[in-house]
């Protein structure tokens, strides 16, 4: 049985496989968001200006609509996440899903996860570990990893 694990936070993201009892996680994925690390005022900088005075008095242009940029550079690499996990899925043909990851990050990622990877989705960590090593994270992994009793 092979399980994908998840870790994430807003800059970084590590895919995992593992067996039931992992004594050794292997590193399939790695991802790397440099927004996730930015500054709100650092990401806004390139970002255009929306323009007054064109139209009728108060009318803005027709940009999109105003989001912080911290929240944008989540929700695109939440985006990019759920694509990978879909693809992963796919491709390694993992039995179990699990994520760890923050939970700003997890409730982008939920809404955006398909139904073959919600469906193969065993659990989730609402922490923010993406800074353990492989080793600190065998703990983590077991207790997700562990079957559920039933009562």
């Amino acid at each position: 049985m092979l399980n994908a694990i998840l870790v994430a936070d807003a800059a970084r993201a590590r895919l995992f496989s593992a067996d039931i009892h992992p004594k050794r996680l292997h590193l399939e994925r790695f991802w790397e968001n440099p927004d996730g690390r930015s500054v709100s005022q650092e990401l806004s900088r390139h970002m255009p200006d929306r323009m007054h005075g064109l139209g009728r008095h108060g009318m803005r242009s027709g940009l999109a609509p105003w989001t912080p940029a911290q929240e944008s550079a989540v929700e695109r690499f939440a985006r990019r996440l759920a694509t990978e996990l879909q693809y992963e899925t796919f491709t390694k043909d993992f039995d179990t899903i699990s994520i760890i990851a923050p939970s700003y990050l997890m409730v982008e990622l939920s809404a955006l996860l398909s139904r073959t990877v919600r469906s193969r989705l065993q659990g989730t960590l609402g922490k923010d570990l993406a800074n353990l090593s492989d080793v600190e994270l065998i703990p983590y992994v077991e207790e997700l990893l562990a079957p559920t009793a039933v009562a």
